[in-house]
């Protein structure tokens, strides 16, 4: 009776220890749902409930007055609607796994951007940093294609932009003239760009961090436009067409070897006699 009576007693410890790291798991809050509750703090300027939230010593360079100050003077306290933007993983600079999520508050005629990041500790995620950048109230139309107010790099990156493709199409429609069978194999080539040279399309004066290099690099059709989230401006990259412009060159060369060869045909002692 005693060993049944052990058994059942381990029996009921197992599943209570089971439960408890079921229960707990399943109970434990994500980061989205911390960033959205610190908000909700800040939207009725509880601040003494939003200081908890943050982990030790991630509040040195943040001033939860001045948070809750920018919410007040947008005149989104108390009307806000948080839509999710997006939530991405990655580490800080000391190696710590840092979630970063950002939510959309909009207003009844004004929007934020909420930029919160998250760590995990011992006693559960914990804000290490929020922050809040002015936005549209419809996130499409943050950082549009503008031409104007824009950098003189930004021209030449538009200039190249249009170029690139018509030397491409040019060459391309040349090779189908001149070329066939075998000789189509240029197109593949013609139409691949060697290198990319990226802009972030925002207005403003030149900057180095709007630009960069990259010299091992393959684009098809020579150009890239890509607006990798609603709330982030959109990048250009441009290729060199090396291959349009080594194949106009080589075709070239060639329509002079074979003009060369008829003249030296024509003046042919053969045919002089004739």
């Amino acid at each position: 009776m005693s060993s049944i009576d052990w058994r059942a007693a381990l029996a009921i410890v197992l599943a209570a220890i089971v439960w408890s790291h079921v229960a707990g798991a399943g109970e434990r809050e994500t980061p989205q749902e911390l960033v959205l509750r610190s908000l909700g703090h800040i939207e009725r300027g509880e601040i003494s409930a939003v200081i908890p939230l943050f982990a030790p010593e991630s509040l040195s360079e943040i001033s939860l007055d001045q948070i809750a100050g920018s919410i007040r003077i947008l005149g989104l306290e108390d009307q806000v609607d948080p839509q999710l933007v997006t939530e991405e993983s990655g580490y800080s600079a000391e190696g710590v796994p840092v979630t970063t999520i950002i939510y959309h508050l909009s207003g009844p005629d004004r929007a934020l951007l909420a930029v919160g990041q998250v760590t995990d500790t011992e006693g559960g995620p914990k804000l290490i940093g929020l922050r809040f950048n002015s936005a549209p109230l419809e996130l499409s139309d943050l950082f549009p294609f503008v031409m104007t107010d824009i950098s003189y790099v930004h021209y030449y990156v538009l200039i190249a932009l249009l170029l690139v493709p018509a030397l491409m199409l040019y060459a391309t429609v040349q090779c189908l003239r001149r070329e066939s069978g075998v000789g189509w194999a240029w197109i593949p080539v013609i139409l691949t760009g060697v290198g990319r040279a990226t802009a972030v399309w925002i207005p403003g004066p030149a900057d180095e961090r709007l630009f960069s290099f990259v010299p091992m690099a393959i684009t098809v059709l020579g150009v890239e436009m890509q607006k990798a989230a609603s709330f982030e401006p959109w990048h250009v990259s441009v290729s060199a067409p090396l291959g349009a412009i080594i194949y106009l060159w080589w075709s070239d060369r060639q329509s002079k070897t074979r003009v060369e060869s008829r003249r030296q045909a024509s003046r042919a002692p053969g045919n002089l006699s004739a």
